[in-house]
């Protein structure tokens, strides 16, 4: 079982800003410092605030890890891993919820998609969040009741 999905981010304050809208709280904020976060960074910083985010439902949740400027351990600066994959996120009223992230300046980078497969009916947009990873918000079709 996933725990959670971590990710880099520039801004803890904007990336709530965004994660908010789609339905995730705080379940733990926390500065953690030594050899785990000079780990991550390359040896570039010795301190990062941890923050994980979850839905009000069961599931995993999103580590978000910002390095502490004041932690800097070097020079050079320190990029973190490009931006591979997708964040997919259920969002069940899809409308509503662009409607949400266009007040907070947030735009789709994708038109809506109609997804149909024989054990999936979705439709799906994607975003990309304040730092930039691709978030793929879906939400589920109900079938129409068939005919008894």
């Amino acid at each position: 079982m996933l725990a959670h999905a971590d990710i880099h981010v520039a801004s803890i304050a904007r990336s709530l800003e965004f994660y908010s809208v789609l339905g995730f709280g705080i379940a733990l904020d926390e500065l953690v410092e030594g050899d785990v976060i000079r780990f991550l960074s390359k040896d570039t910083f010795s301190a990062a605030r941890l923050v994980l985010i979850k839905t009000k439902y069961p599931g995993s949740m999103i580590e978000l890890i910002e390095f502490q400027a004041a932690s800097r351990l070097t020079p050079e600066g320190f990029m973190p891993p490009p931006h591979h994959g997708t964040l997919a996120i259920l969002a069940p009223a899809l409308d509503d919820t662009m409607a949400r992230l266009r007040v907070v300046g947030f735009m789709p980078k994708s038109e809506v998609f109609d997804v149909t497969t024989p054990a999936l009916r979705a439709r799906v947009v994607f975003y990309r969040d304040p730092d930039g990873h691709q978030v793929e918000l879906m939400e589920p079709v109900r079938a129409a009741a068939s005919p008894r």
